[in-house]
């Protein structure tokens, strides 16, 4: 089991710059389990890796636009908003009181702009330029772009479903490994799709 020492006597000597080879041989001759240390050892590598790589590419870096949204938890925002999303070109717009014509405009342009938001968190997920969610305001485009966000598979669900040596999943957030059972990121809290 990966205790707090573990993982403190792990971080003090990557501190130290004590090489990982270093660092499992004294931890096997104090008689820890082979799998507990690589557990710790991805745990408390991994994060910096990627925190301190200058060529990870932009949907990679922390940032409101940067973030990633798995497809079903887009398909079903994406529902919703459409049914929230009030139509302005019914016959009985232009015979409602003016304060709620600019009610419901205010209410259809916060809604847009959550679709706008979460269309490109699901690029960023897929790995395409975040400029194509501009595509969504094309009619008959905007349906096939709706239909590749919904059926590629994205990098939330490739490391979902990567597993690493011991057998468990890593979280799409943070990269740490994590237990088959869990909905949320125990070091991240972030939400898991499974």
């Amino acid at each position: 089991m990966v205790t707090q020492e573990l993982l403190t006597y792990i971080k003090t000597q990557q501190a130290n710059h004590v090489s990982v080879e270093e660092i499992k041989r004294s931890l096997l001759e104090k008689k820890w389990p082979l799998q507990d240390i690589d557990l710790a050892i991805s745990t408390t590598s991994q994060p910096q890796a990627t925190r301190n790589d200058s060529d990870t590419p932009s949907s990679d870096k922390p940032g409101f636009f940067n973030k990633r949204i798995g497809r079903k938890r887009w398909a079903f925002t994406s529902i919703i908003l459409n049914v929230l999303t009030p139509s302005l070109f019914k016959p009985e717009f232009g015979q409602l009181p003016m304060w709620i014509k600019i009610a419901l405009i205010v209410l259809t342009v916060i809604s847009y702009c959550f679709w706008f938001i979460h269309g490109i968190w699901r690029l960023n997920d897929i790995g395409r330029p975040k400029w194509y969610v501009l595509f969504i305001f094309i009619p008959i485009i905007n349906i096939f772009i709706g239909l590749d966000l919904f059926f590629t598979k994205g990098k939330i669900h490739s490391l979902l479903t990567e597993k690493n040596v011991l057998g468990l999943p890593r979280c799409p957030s943070c990269g740490r490994n994590f237990s088959n059972n869990k909905t949320v990121c125990p070091y991240c809290k972030v939400a898991l799709e499974h």
